[in-house]
């Protein structure tokens, strides 16, 4: 999926995740993600942890037992204020594409600098709580 449609369908996602974090306590208004570094990421770490359905997990095709090599997930905490700023910056890149938009090239210009200075805002915010 691309565009429109795709932005539409992380900006539905995350409003549901909005709303249902909305029912707890504050305390616990986030969850955790995978966390996901295209820089240090190679296709072969993707497929890293598969096994063919054939072979098992603990033995190479010898019979030989294979050592165990403890992979860590790195995850990542995504909270309330996050999402609901990825929202605003979603739905801002939704304008800019919208057919029915004014894209004329002063309006277009516009709105991408109103989604770096989101995006600018967003990361500033961020970089702010990892300190606290």
């Amino acid at each position: 999926m691309n565009g429109v449609h795709s932005l539409k369908l992380q900006v539905r996602c995350l409003q549901i995740a909005i709303n249902e974090l909305c029912l707890v306590d504050k305390e616990y208004q986030w969850v955790l993600k995978p966390s996901w570094s295209a820089k240090h990421t190679t296709l072969s770490s993707i497929f890293n942890d598969y096994v063919p359905p054939n072979q098992s997990p603990k033995r190479n095709h010898d019979g030989e037992e294979v050592a165990r090599v403890e992979n860590k997930k790195k995850l990542e905490i995504v909270e309330l204020s996050t999402m609901r700023k990825d929202v605003e910056v979603l739905v801002a890149k939704m304008e800019l594409l919208s057919p029915n938009a004014n894209n004329s090239e002063v309006s277009c210009k516009r709105k991408i600098l109103e989604i770096q200075a989101l995006e600018l805002k967003f990361q500033l915010n961020l970089e702010k709580s990892c300190r606290n």
